[in-house]
């Protein structure tokens, strides 16, 4: 039996893509939530965020600030009020400090502190392109740190290539 938070088809509220597993969804899903929230986009819950992805409006954060207040009218419990609100609440972020742009990525070993420190180094071209050696160097960077990092940074090549279209940093 499906449970109030999962609709009859068994899914976790919402299409998923073809091939993609529950968990994976779900990892989209929080990896959404994780950027509203660092970014501190307001209205964004979870029910909103399945809404957006059952849809098909998003299907990564980078969608964020293509959607529009008569795209999100179209949800449940969404008036004209709210979605311009919500819109406003994105558009607001479309210029964003290089620590809070890192952190909101979603990478491991990126929090608050090491996402200071990184985003000190240089325009995100110049942190892009850093290697673990560069910043093991830093004080307070071990090598675990560094790894994960330029490892997070090329995995999420795609997507920030796609938030830059949309954001300054």
């Amino acid at each position: 039996r499906a449970s109030s938070s999962t609709p009859s088809c068994g899914r976790p509220g919402g299409r998923r893509t073809r091939g993609e597993t529950v968990t994976e969804w779900k990892a989209r899903v929080a990896e959404f939530l994780h950027f509203v929230r660092v970014l501190e986009i307001e209205g964004f819950g979870e029910k909103l965020v399945r809404q957006l992805f059952a849809h098909g409006f998003v299907s990564d954060v980078a969608d964020i600030f293509q959607l529009t207040a008569e795209t999100l009218r179209d949800l449940d419990r969404m008036g004209e009020t709210l979605a311009a609100k919500l819109i406003r609440a994105v558009d607001s972020r479309r210029k964003v400090g290089g620590d809070l742009f890192l952190r909101s990525l979603g990478i491991a070993e990126l929090g608050k502190h090491i996402a200071g420190i990184v985003a000190g180094l240089g325009d995100l071209a110049h942190i892009r392109a850093l290697t673990p050696e560069a910043l093991v160097s830093i004080h307070s960077i071990g090598d675990a740190i560094a790894s994960s990092v330029v490892a997070g940074l090329a995995r999420k090549a795609r997507l920030i290539d796609r938030l830059l279209a949309h954001v300054r940093v």
